[in-house]
């Protein structure tokens, strides 16, 4: 008769000696991902629920590792296929919470937009150099032919906005 272990004994990473707090703290939330975004469509109210929730664990991750929920911020990545065929893609960030209302309404006010992904922008205090002070990373919620590609652009134009 076989015996299995029920439990794992995590063995340290050589490289977190190497990495800052918040380059643990995005490692830790894109390994807790799914490896590949669902083919589907997202409603307003999904792709809100979807964002705010993944905030909310980054913002997690980032205290658990002793640095300021505040060093986060996210966007929302959309197009509007049918009511505005020219825009490649757009990005509404999130505000503080006192703007949250705002924000709501602004996306529901949205005219049949696809719902792409979540940006997030994290400031790295503790990074070695200038370049890895700021990083800008997506998190995908759909998948699809085109996705990419307005992923792609979306970021650049965001990182322009940035200065990242």
């Amino acid at each position: 008769m076989e015996t299995y272990k029920t439990q794992e004994t995590k063995k340290p990473n050589k490289l977190d000696k190497e990495m800052t707090p918040a380059q643990l703290a995005r490692r830790d939330l894109k390994s807790s991902l799914p490896r590949k975004a669902q083919d589907r469509s997202l409603t307003a109210m999904a792709a809100m629920g979807e964002i705010f929730n993944l905030l909310d664990r980054f913002r997690g991750e980032v205290a658990a590792r002793g640095l300021s929920k505040d060093t986060v911020t996210a966007a929302l990545v959309y197009y509007q296929p049918e009511a505005n065929p020219g825009m490649f893609a757009n990005v509404v960030l999130l505000p503080e919470p006192a703007g949250i209302p705002v924000f709501v309404d602004t996306v529901l006010a949205l005219d049949r937009p696809e719902f792409l992904s979540a940006f997030f922008h994290q400031v790295d205090p503790d990074a070695k150099s200038a370049p890895f002070q700021n990083t800008l990373f997506v998190v995908p919620l759909v998948s699809g032919p085109e996705e990419e590609g307005r992923l792609l652009f979306a970021r650049e134009r965001q990182r322009g906005v940035l200065r990242v």
